[in-house]
Formats: structure tokens, C-alpha cells, sequence
């Protein structure tokens, strides 16, 4: 790959197609035309972050076109035009997207206004795995409960087990436990019990934690 951008840095291609990589760090001072197919593909990405990323990865597109002398041109394909994401990365304006967004998580209580804690486990038997993860959310919610107490039942404001959005990967089932706990005072408590729960139940299934996991897949 590194060979098709030195060539193409050099003048000894005329056309670079690729995927989001080619979109980041790269410097091509004789681009002047930019096509992004597709474009609001990652819109439809399960991850609340989606509409932030696709703002990002247009605008980083849009400055790979016109770095040199010679003005640059950028043709976005999409379905969905007046799109903020879209609509405002079209206009490079920074400011009203991010009004925007914020204003979209405040009303979802998505983070910042709330924090998410992914647990994903993988493994060869499906069945092993269902049935493990189960039991496995039916106890940590026990701890939970018991954690924070009945003042903080109303922390919790999503808990669920389910196949992870891709559910198999390199030949391994995926299960995740998603939980959407509210920013209060309990809150560090809360996720020292996630994790303590976890240390103590390294078994027949493995628990991986993230929190504001960067990948919801």
C-alpha cells in the first residue's frame, strides 16, 4: 500500500481509490478533486456516535482536496442530503454541528450526559456462551442493585444481554452485556462493582470490559 501512495504523492497515479484510510494523515498536495462514495453509510452504523464519526470523516476528506495552489472540489454521494452531519460538514461549519449534537445526546441522555459500560464475551460454543452470559447479567444486576441501593435503582437506565451487533468474529460467538448508567454521585461505585464483579468471575467465560467503549460492534 505504501508504494501506491508514493506513486501517487509523485504524480505516477492519477486516481487513489481506497477506504476511510486514505482519508487520514496523508498529505497529497496535487489532489484537487475528492469523491466520497456512499457517504452516509456510517449513519447507519448501530453506535451513538455515528452521526459524529461521518461528520469527521467528511471533513477529513474534504481537506485531502485543494491543499496546494490549485482550488479543490469535493463530490459527496448520499442519500440523505440534508443530513446535519452531512449538510454541516458540506459547510465546514464546526460550531453549529456540535450545538447540534450535543443537543441530540442531551435529549438521548447519551454520553456525556450519561456513561455506557460494554462487557463483551467470545467463545467457540454458542450455547456455552448464551447460557453463560445469562447468568452472568442476572448476577452482576443483583451486585448492582445491591450497590447502589433503592435511591440508585433509577441509575441504571439500560441494562441488557444480548448477541453483540456483529455476532461472530474470526470464527468466535460474540455476547455483550450493554449498561447505560446515569452520571450521578454513585456512579464510581457503580463501576468499581463492574469491574470487581468481573475479576471475580473470570471462568468458563471471559468478561471484557470498556467503558464509552470507541466500538459498539
Amino acid at each position: 500500500m505504501q508504494q501506491m501512495l508514493t506513486a501517487f504523492a509523485r504524480g505516477e497515479a492519477q486516481f487513489l481509490v481506497g477506504t476511510q484510510m486514505i482519508a487520514k494523515g496523508h498529505d497529497f498536495p496535487n489532489v484537487t478533486l475528492v469523491g466520497v462514495v456512499a457517504a452516509d453509510a456510517t449513519l447507519l452504523i448501530p453506535d451513538y456516535r455515528s452521526t459524529e464519526r461521518t461528520f469527521q470523516l467528511l471533513t477529513q476528506v474534504a481537506g485531502r482536496a485543494g491543499r496546494d495552489e490549485n482550488p479543490g472540489k469535493v463530490v459527496i454521494q448520499t442519500y440523505s442530503p440534508a443530513h446535519p452531519a452531512i449538510r454541516y460538514a458540506r459547510e465546514h461549519d464546526y460550531k453549529s454541528f456540535y450545538h447540534y449534537e450535543l443537543e441530540q445526546r442531551k435529549k438521548a441522555i447519551f454520553p456525556p450526559f450519561s456513561l455506557f459500560v460494554r462487557i463483551l464475551f467470545s467463545g467457540d460454543d454458542e450455547a456455552i456462551l448464551h447460557t453463560g452470559v445469562n447468568a452472568y447479567a442476572e448476577q452482576l444486576k443483583l451486585a448492582l442493585d445491591e450497590c447502589l441501593g433503592k435511591e440508585g435503582e433509577k441509575d441504571i437506565l439500560l441494562y441488557s444481554a444480548s448477541p453483540a451487533p456483529i455476532k461472530r468474529k474470526q470464527r468466535a460467538y460474540r455476547y455483550q452485556i450493554l449498561i447505560k448508567l446515569l452520571r450521578t454521585a454513585r456512579l464510581s461505585r457503580a463501576i468499581q462493582t463492574i469491574y470487581t464483579f468481573a475479576a471475580e468471575h473470570r471462568g468458563e467465560i471471559y468478561p471484557m470490559v470498556e467503558v464509552n467503549p470507541q466500538d459498539m460492534l
